[in-house]
This record gives C-alpha cells, structure tokens and sequence, in this order.
C-alpha cells in the first residue's frame, strides 16, 4: 500500500514536541487496554455510557472503528509517517485481539481487515493528496522562476553595457538593446528591420562576409575581432565583437552579436604606440591575453629582436629567459601578490615606490651581449576607464656599466675596510704589548715607592701616591679595554663563536641586558667573513645597548649546508622598517646602513624586521667560502 508514498515521506517523522503525538498516544494506549480487558468498565464516571448499545455496534466492533479514526486523525495532524505507524501498531493490536482472544473469529477478523483496508486507503488518499500539493507547488515556483529568470535576461538584453545585436541569416536585425541606440546613432524601432550591410564599410564588408562563411561551415574564428561601423551622422567607429551562431531545429537560424565600441580605445593605443616608439628607454607592452601589444625600437637595439617577429605573440620571456616563464608584466596582468612574484624574482623583486601597482626588479641575464647584460626593469598596469587592469608595460635599462662600476666601488672599499681592519689590528697589539705593558710597570713602580716610603712620607703625599696608582690601574684598563675595542685578540686566537661569547659577556657587565648566545657547529670561516659577522654582531648589540631599551637578547648563530646565519634578537621598544635598507641613511640608522654594506663585501645579506613595542630582529646570512675560493 503507499509504500512509495512512505519513502518518499520518510523525513516527515512527528516531533516529540508535537502535542497531537501525545494525545495520540494517549489514546492508542487507552483504546489497546479497552480492546484487550474490561478495565473501562470498571471506571466509575465511564460505566453509565453505553455508545456502542446506541450505534448498535458490539463493543469491540465500536473499538476497531475508532481504531480507524484515529488513525484518520494521525493522517490529518501528524502526516504519512505518523499516520502509518498507528496503522500499523493498529493491525497488530486488532490482529492479536482476532487470533487470540474473539469468540468470533470471522466477524472479528473481517471487521478488523475492512477498518484496515479502508484506513490504508485514506492513509494511500492523504499522501497522493499531500503528493499532488507538493508537485503544484514546485510547479508553481517553476513557472514563476521561469518568468523571473526572463524577466531578468530582458532586463539584462535591455540595460547592457555592450550593445547586443541578433541578425538572421540574410542580415536583417531582428533584436537589438538600447546600447545599439548609443553606438550606432538609430533608435531600437529604426534599427528594427534594417540589413547590417547598411552599416558597413567595403572592407568591413569583407570581414563580415568571411565570419559568416566560417560559422555556417562550422570553422573556428578568432575572437573577438573588430570592425568598423558608419553611424547614423556617417561617422565611423571601431568596434570590437564577439559573433556565434544560433542553431534551432539543427538549421543555422539566426547570427548573435555582442558589440563594445573600442574607438578610443583604439585611439589611446595609436597614442601609446608613439610614444613607446619614440621612447629612448627600451620598452614593451602586453595585453589582457598576455600578447605583446608594442616592442619599441629602442628594445630592439638591446634585444635584437626585431618587432615584427614579436608582435602579437607572448613570447616576451624568449630574450631574457632560456625556457618559457612570465616576465614581470605579465604578473602585473595577472594581478600576482607578493609571494608570486617573489617566487620567480625572489628577494630581486619589490615594488615600486612611485607608482601604485607597479613592481621593479634587477637581474644578470648571461644570454644577452657577448658577456651577459644587468638589467633593470619596472612593470606597470595599464588600466582602462574603470580602473581594471587590461595590460601591462616594461621598461628595460641596461645597468652593466652602472653594475660594473658598482662592483669595483665595492672591491675598492672592502680593500679599505679591510686596510682599516688591519690598522686597527696594529693599534691594538701596539696598545696591548706596547702601552699597556709600559703603564703597567708605571703602576708596580708607584706601588713599589709607596711600600717603601710608607713609614717616612707624610699622609699627604702618601694619599697621592694612592692616587697615582688607582689613576695608572683605570688607565691600564681603558687602554686594554680600547685595544679589545679595535680588534678583540679572542676573535683572531679561538674563532667566532668564543668572541661574540666575550661580547655578550661584556655588553651584559656593563649594561645588565641578559644576552643568550645560541651557538651552532660552523665549519672555519674566511678572516673576512669572521670579522664582518664579529662587527655586525657588535654592532647590533652596541644598538641594542644605546637604544631599544631592552631587557632581554639573543644571538642564534646556524649554519645550514654553505651559508652560516646569525640572528640578533631583543624585546626593546622596536621602529618600522623602511621598505628598502637603504633608507635607514636617511632615517639617520647609518649603524644599520654599515651592517648591510659590511654583509655585501662577503656576497651575504642583512635582514631587519621590527615593529614598534615589539622588539626588533637583526639576521645576517654569508657564505662560508668567499666567492673567490668558491670558484676556484
């Protein structure tokens, strides 16, 4: 019976918090203990009332009927679900009662199967009901979604941006949007009717005719494409379009346009395209689709390549690169973050100061020029009207000899600096062995006079020879403390590590900072490279000292495969970080400027990141072998 009706209503189960449910129960329960017993009976207010005498109905048979109405009420009130499980638990109690207990075993069972049948089929009536309600109203909600969605496709056809033309097959305008009004100078109702070739010069003609054959031979066409249109005050425009064929009945019935006038699109481009040109910096430009749009002259004299064989194609990468990745515009195309570009260009890519969007880059390309070429580059967005980004332009600069100039400026001050560092070597053995020495004989010489003189020199010229000799003790340790300043001997004796040891110890002596050295096994270093990472340590430290303000530091020394970092760490009062190192001279951090450069004469980088109230960190990385050594 209903048993499709049942599954299809399984989710309908009655909750608890139904008050049906309970007075069903209620019933169910009271009525199954009055089929079986005679505990109504004895019920004193229920024992005067004698219905089935006046329905002339046996007891029993008056129980089975309302065994039925309550299963129509379940149906009414708890739904398919609830009405069928009372049928059920119904027929198991009628059923029971006949095979059990009733004298009449026939009467009883054909009184029990008719309340069933029938309370099925109301059950079967209820759910078909219920069914078919359901079914109109998903109908009905169909039918108006349907109205709504053209409702809307109207709204849309009507109110687009781009002018929207539908054509049949002989070229006569059958639909047109109000955008068509704007483009073409006619009004909906005059556009109505007319033929396209109205609106087309020869060659444009031309083009038409071959989009057409295409379609109908069922070929691919490149789009969208464009073509210029003869306005109703017979001015000519540019437009760009997209053509498909509609197919109804399998016959080609009707072609659809989707037209955007590009006019002064086009124009700017013309525009662009001079300037670019006649531009002396070597540039290109790209478009939305990654094809290159312009390829000035100047960028063939770099490249040698010629225009013609770049143009419209996306082979931007070809000169720079020897397998196929984007450049630089072709990020800015694809809106690219950060990470992204720092994935193809790592820490060589940041971006740019002057304008918003824009990334800029330096990098050695080995495959230009006869020895390779450094350049420099910066990709811009080209953006239309509403600010979306629809390409992208690159200008190049040769900077070899900028580069080169560069690289000599460093050699000629890491020669000083280490020219510097041996001078400073000299004076400080010189104090060490030298003065220092001699300052300590002065001061045994007066602690000898004092000793011997102390019975028969007055008190007076005893408390300064007692002068004299704590004034040659303070001076002994300044100038050794001086001598460790200019070039600590731990550093040249026992290595790095022992040395920012030592360091740490004596800033935390006279400073109370409680500094942490974290030490890693690291292979022997390069003189140059120990003592550049010894001076930036220091001078980290000296900051930390003089202006964070912090209570607590670190020092992290690692070294992972060719390269040893050290990071310096503190829970000062912190700064911002400028977006290039550089700017740290003109903020005045000249320390930080000298710890960035000193890490370049060793081909390392420094790293400083900082945030105000929260400490700042200081990382240096070098290579364990000079670039020297690494190629020899």
């Amino acid at each position: 019976m209903g048993i499709g009706y049942l599954r299809e209503y399984r989710g309908q189960v009655p909750g608890l918090r139904n008050p049906h449910l309970w007075i069903i129960i209620v019933l169910f329960v009271f009525l199954t203990i009055s089929h079986f017993t005679q505990l109504p009976s004895q019920i004193p207010f229920l024992r005067g009332i004698s219905i089935p005498t006046v329905l002339e109905l046996s007891r029993h048979s008056l129980e089975r009927l309302l065994y039925l109405l309550l299963v129509l009420y379940a149906g009414w009130t708890l739904g398919i679900i609830g009405s069928a499980a009372l049928w059920l638990s119904s027929a198991v109690a009628m059923l029971l009662r006949t095979f059990l207990i009733s004298p009449n075993f026939k009467d009883a069972l054909l009184e029990s199967v008719i309340s069933l049948a029938i309370g099925a089929l109301v059950i079967t009536l209820i759910a078909a009901y219920q069914h078919n309600k359901r079914q109109q109203e998903k109908l009905e909600k169909a039918m108006n979604d349907v109205e709504s969605a053209w409702q809307n496709y109207e709204e849309l056809f009507t109110n687009a941006s781009d002018a929207i033309l539908i054509q049949d097959i002989e070229g006569n305008i059958t639909l047109a949007n109000k955008a068509c009004e704007r483009l073409t100078g006619y009004s909906v109702s005059e556009l109505t009717g007319k033929n396209v070739l109205e609106f087309l010069t020869p060659e444009a003609l031309s083009i038409a005719r071959q989009v057409k054959d295409k379609l109908l031979r069922g070929e691919d066409i490149e789009q969208p494409y464009e073509q210029c249109l003869i306005t109703k005050d017979g001015t000519q425009e540019i437009l760009r379009l997209a053509t498909n064929l509609v197919i109804g009945d399998g016959k080609s019935i009707r072609f659809q346009h989707i037209v955007r006038d590009v006019t002064e699109q086009k124009r700017a481009e013309e525009m662009l395209t001079r300037i670019i040109d006649g531009s002396p910096v070597p540039t290109f430009a790209i478009n939305k689709q990654h094809k290159i749009t312009h390829w000035n002259t100047a960028l063939e004299s770099l490249t040698g390549v010629k225009k013609e064989d770049e143009l419209k194609t996306d082979r931007q990468w070809i000169v720079f690169y020897r397998e196929k990745r984007p450049v630089m515009a072709d990020l800015i195309v694809d809106k690219a973050s950060a990470s992204e570009i720092e994935v193809h260009y790592r820490d060589k890519g940041r971006p740019s100061c002057l304008i918003d969007g824009a990334y800029e880059a330096e990098d050695f390309f080995p495959d230009l020029g006869e020895d390779g070429k450094w350049l420099y580059f910066t990709a811009s967005p080209i953006r239309d009207e509403n600010e979306e980004i629809v390409g992208a332009i690159e200008t190049i600069q040769d900077i070899t000899e900028a580069k080169r100039m560069q690289d000599n400026l460093r050699y000629y001050l890491k020669q000083i600096t280490m020219a510097q560092e041996e001078e400073r070597k000299r004076l400080a053995r010189e104090l060490h062995d030298d003065a220092s020495q001699q300052i300590l004989l002065l001061t045994h010489g007066v602690d000898n006079i004092a000793s011997k003189a102390e019975r028969y020199l007055p008190q007076e010229l005893r408390n300064e020879l007692g002068k004299l000799y704590e004034l040659a003790q303070q001076t002994y340790q300044g100038i050794k403390h001086y001598a460790q300043a200019l070039r600590p001997r731990i550093l040249d004796d026992l290595g790095l590590l022992p040395a920012i040891k030592w360091l740490a110890e004596e800033i935390h002596n006279f400073s109370g900072i409680e500094i942490q050295v974290k030490p890693d096994t690291i292979p022997p270093l390069p003189p140059e490279t120990q003592l550049v990472l010894f001076r930036v340590v220091q001078e980290a430290l000296n900051n930390i000292h003089r202006h964070s303000g912090a209570s607590k530091a670190s020092v992290t020394v690692e070294c992972q495969g060719n390269e040893v970092s050290i990071t310096i760490s503190d829970n000062g009062k912190g700064f911002e970080v400028p977006q290039q190192l550089s700017d740290f001279a003109g903020q005045g951090k000249l320390g930080l400027t000298g710890m960035a450069e000193r890490a370049r004469l060793i081909d390392g980088e420094l790293k400083v990141s900082s945030q105000v109230g929260k400490g700042t960190k200081i990382m240096v990385k070098a290579p364990t072998k000079l670039y020297t050594e690494r190629n020899s």
